[in-house]
């Protein structure tokens, strides 16, 4: 019964160091620590699925839950978020994190 404790908390870990990192998991471009994604990716998120972010208890879930969300969402539409983006600064929609 030990596994899934070991799981729960190399989780756990992976989500806090993300959070204290520099570098969004989903896409590879910057963003600021003390935040979970980069501001494209956070606002791709639905709203509930933003406000769940801030859950401390069921933190490692919720981030989990959302960085899968968020790579079915770009796969879905058949594009890497780091060309997304690309496209849509071109477009004259500059990001604002």
């Amino acid at each position: 019964m030990e596994q899934p404790i070991d799981i729960d908390l190399e989780r756990a870990n992976v989500a806090y160091a993300d959070l204290a990192g520099t570098v969004c998991r989903c896409c590879g471009l910057p963003k600021q620590p003390k935040f979970s994604f980069n501001g494209f990716c956070y606002h791709s998120l639905p709203a509930r699925m933003k406000r769940s972010l801030w859950d401390r208890e069921h933190y490692v879930e919720n981030y989990f839950a959302a960085l899968a969300w968020l790579r079915i969402r770009f796969k879905r539409q058949n594009v890497e978020p780091l060309e997304q983006q690309q496209d849509i600064d071109r477009a004259g929609e500059v990001n604002r994190d």
